[in-house]
């Protein structure tokens, strides 16, 4: 980015403008805040962490970029992956370090960068980038990067999952979902949880996802259940036909899903569907 100064982030551009993240910044991006330096620092810290042969690897890279920043860094890896702090509470600190909202939001694109670049390598991913990529994930839920809302999006659609085995795209999305719907209120949100909703790729998750987003707008009540009846049928049934667990896992997020309904005071015709849709 040549003037990182007049950037302004948005969701978008990391997923389509964004050149790949390189390994190396001349500038120390905690000095002169820069969306590329960060990037540097974001991708070689996650995956220098997640190192299984040598994860203490990263403090010699995080070194360089200040006493703090080390210490930060320092943190989670030193508690204790398990009893103490997580890399994403490492990154936490560091992003509370920076001064500016400039500064802070080129932080947060940065991460975008490094969550596509790393998910959308044309060499696969192995257990040291999946674990960094889903810490960056929690890590946009803990700071409530709500900018990167439709990015959690982006990232599961099949332009990125393409070649990636089940059990990693099953790790994505859900971590993936999760982040996001941990994210406060914000258009940004209900904008992305109205993109997963439209997706076709995701059948099971439209009664959580749907739900969700209610309890978010409910004057989108009327919308949801009549768009998307169809849909909810198609997912209670299946359920039903697979039986076992799977019917239980149903029954219950269309009690959950029907739960919200109520809570958004609909009108009596528009409750009466839904009601129909679950107990059909």
């Amino acid at each position: 980015m040549a003037n990182d100064k007049a950037f302004k982030p948005t969701p978008q551009d990391a997923v389509q403008g964004a050149a790949p993240v390189e390994t190396s910044a001349a500038v120390n991006p905690f000095e002169t805040p820069s969306r590329e330096g960060f990037a540097v620092f974001i991708k070689k810290t996650a995956l220098a962490y997640h190192d299984g042969d040598n994860p203490y690897s990263m403090m010699d890279i995080v070194r360089p970029y200040g006493e703090t920043i080390g210490d930060f860094m320092a943190s989670p890896l030193y508690s204790g992956r398990f009893d103490g702090p997580n890399l994403w509470d490492g990154f936490a600190d560091v992003y509370e370090s920076i001064e500016s909202e400039e500064g802070k939001l080129l932080f947060q694109q940065a991460t975008g960068d490094v969550l596509v670049d790393i998910i959308s390598d044309s060499k696969g991913l192995n257990n040291q980038s999946l674990e960094a990529a889903i810490d960056l994930m929690y890590f946009v839920s803990k700071i409530n990067a709500t900018e990167l809302a439709e990015l959690l999006v982006d990232i599961t659609s099949e332009r990125f999952l393409a070649g990636k085995i089940e059990e990693q795209k099953d790790e994505i999305v859900g971590t993936s979902i999760s982040a996001l719907i941990s994210l406060p209120d914000d258009p940004k949100v209900n904008a992305a949880l109205s993109k997963f909703i439209d997706s076709p790729d995701f059948p099971n998750f439209i009664f959580s996802l749907s739900g969700e987003l209610l309890r978010r707008d409910p004057s989108r009540v009327a919308e949801i259940v009549e768009k998307y009846s169809e849909r909810f049928k198609q997912v209670r049934d299946l359920g039903r036909q697979e039986g076992g667990d799977d019917w239980k896992d149903t029954k219950f997020v269309m009690k959950e899903w029907l739960r919200a309904i109520v809570e958004a005071n609909p009108d009596p015709k528009i409750l009466e569907k839904a009601q129909a849709i679950v107990n059909e």
